[in-house]
């Protein structure tokens, strides 16, 4: 093989070495304590764009009273949709540690390209929970938003 061949064997070999470390290693999950008036939920922390991107797609489900939570840099209209999304979603949007909008029972969608759903004003955090939960203890648009250590 030519010098030339092997380095870029090599550089190509990197290229996805980082991209499968980058994307598609499970990394260990940062989790926080989220309490919405007098109910409290444990979440897993996305404030990265990887983490954002995987969020809860691919899993077969969340446990009761859990939750992830998307944070970010700056407020906006942030779509999310349910791309591989196996169960269906409560989103509680949030802006300033209170809750500015709520959508509900989010189905799964087999689409290729299933529904966006968008907050009603821009946020910079966003809850998803099982669907359900938002009924189930009554959490209200206004409700204040408290986050554990680290958050």
């Amino acid at each position: 093989m030519s010098k030339n061949l092997i380095i870029f064997v090599l550089v190509v070999l990197f290229v996805l070495i980082a991209f499968i470390y980058k994307f598609l290693v499970v990394t260990k999950s940062e989790f926080t304590t989220l309490k919405i008036g007098e109910h409290e939920f444990r979440v897993e922390v996305a404030k990265d764009d990887a983490g954002r991107i995987r969020g809860l797609s691919g899993r077969e489900s969340l446990a009761p009273g859990q939750g992830m939570l998307f944070i970010f840099d700056t407020a906006g209209n942030h779509g999310f949709w349910m791309k591989g999304m196996k169960f269906p979603l409560d989103i509680v949007w949030i802006r300033d540690n209170r809750v500015v909008g709520i959508t509900q029972n989010i189905p799964i969608s087999n689409k290729l390209f299933p529904p966006a759903y968008y907050p009603p004003e821009p946020i910079d955090r966003v809850l998803e929970l099982n669907a359900g939960t938002v009924g189930k203890y009554n959490l209200q648009v206004g409700d204040s938003i408290e986050l554990g250590p680290g958050i």
